[in-house]
């Protein structure tokens, strides 16, 4: 158990009120040190939870919100009362505050975390975006659970060799980035993505895009760059919105580079690394 008068503050060396960026950069470089792919030691994997626990707290609104009124609750209580000068004795002392009004108070607070709780319940909060980037995971940690809710997922600059089937059930996703990994396969459960619109998959060792393509019909953004790739499946040259395609530093043959050249005079589309 961590020591009762250590907050979420003071576990994440930030100050009080500090902003959500500061406690996201500061909770990524403790995460880095007390990580337990990096750091095996069963104090590590203790440390990492508290800091889970605190960075969720700290960067939720209304978590937030109720954490920092109970602190300042609890600084109220802690504090002792002011005991007068020996000079000022002979002033009146300010009459000591009512039982019912300290009651009052309890309960306006004991209500504000109450409808807090009731409002979480019925509009439970869903995070939009997740960055995961250079945590240099070989896979993904079996605690981390991705929201159904996300629209934007970054897992570039680890070093991951395949991507995790449950994935592919997160069906929100507009913007995807895989790139700086050591991704050999695509899998096909890509084009489960129906919305997906910007795609990145550079700095890889792909060798073959899957089948299904074509389904990703809102996809306008791809990167391919430096990966290994020879041909190019046909079912990309008829995604209607595709209007972006990187595919610098692969071996591709010179019947796929002169494809390449006609799709992109056709429509105006920009297709970096065919010369």
């Amino acid at each position: 158990m961590a020591d009762r008068s250590e907050t979420y503050y003071d576990l994440l060396g930030v100050p009080f009120g500090a902003s959500a960026e500061a406690i996201k950069l500061r909770y990524r470089e403790l995460a880095k040190q007390y990580h337990p792919d990096v750091n095996p030691s069963p104090e590590a994997e203790r440390r990492m939870r508290l800091l889970n626990e605190a960075y969720r707290t700290l960067t939720t609104p209304h978590l937030r919100l109720a954490y920092d009124l109970r602190l300042l609750a609890l600084r109220r209580l802690a504090q002792p009362a002011p005991q007068p000068f020996p000079y000022l004795r002979t002033k009146p002392v300010s009459p000591p505050v009512p039982a019912y009004l300290s009651w009052l108070l309890g309960g306006v607070f004991m209500l504000i975390v109450g409808l807090t709780v009731v409002y979480t319940w019925l509009h439970p909060y869903k995070p939009k975006e997740a960055e995961l980037r250079g945590y240099g995971f070989m896979q993904l940690p079996p605690y981390l659970r991705l929201s159904a809710s996300l629209r934007r997922l970054d897992l570039s600059h680890n070093k991951l060799s395949a991507l995790p089937p449950g994935l592919w059930t997160l069906s929100h996703v507009e913007e995807a980035d895989f790139s700086h990994n050591r991704l050999t396969v695509l899998p096909s459960g890509i084009t489960h993505w129906a919305f997906l619109r910007r795609l990145r998959l550079g700095h890889n060792r792909l060798r073959v895009l899957p089948r299904g393509l074509g389904d990703l019909r809102f996809l306008t953004h791809l990167e391919l760059q430096y990966n290994e790739l020879i041909d190019l499946p046909l079912e990309l040259y008829t995604l209607p919105n595709l209007r972006y395609l990187d595919v610098r530093g692969n071996p591709l043959s010179d019947s796929t580079r002169a494809r390449l050249r006609r799709w992109a005079s056709q429509g105006g589309r920009h297709v970096v690394g065919v010369d």
